[in-house]
């Protein structure tokens, strides 16, 4: 596991808190368990993709003015924010696309990762 310092947790919050505003709602209703596991799935989905977004991008998003207009800047965003929204569009497609066909998504990967000893999971 991947130990962060505080400010780099402060911004892995900061994405995670923008990814939650915009996909928490479609990752709960695609979970079709509309209970505690279902809301932690989701949650820990939007966990994994905050660390993803902030080992990819952050440190290159860190001078904005030199990304926007490079050729990194694939979504042609205006500031990071609408960036971070343009992937996080990408991420969930991507999400729903590997996880259609498994309706029981969530429940399994909660209790795989909460109820299983380490190295059985």
């Amino acid at each position: 596991m991947t130990e962060y310092s505080g400010v780099n947790s402060d911004k892995i919050g900061m994405i995670a808190a923008c990814l939650t505003d915009n996909f928490l709602k479609p990752l709960y209703d695609f979970s079709n368990e509309k209970n505690y596991f279902g809301y932690l799935g989701s949650l820990a989905e939007i966990s994994d993709w905050s660390h993803e977004f902030y080992n990819e991008y952050y440190h290159t998003l860190e001078d904005w003015e030199a990304f926007q207009d490079s050729k990194e800047n694939v979504y042609k965003a205006i500031n990071w924010n609408d960036f971070l929204i343009a992937w996080g569009h990408e991420r969930i497609r991507q999400f729903f696309d590997q996880n259609t066909s498994q309706p029981g998504y969530f429940t399994d990967n909660i209790f795989k990762t909460t109820f299983m000893p380490q190295g059985l999971n």
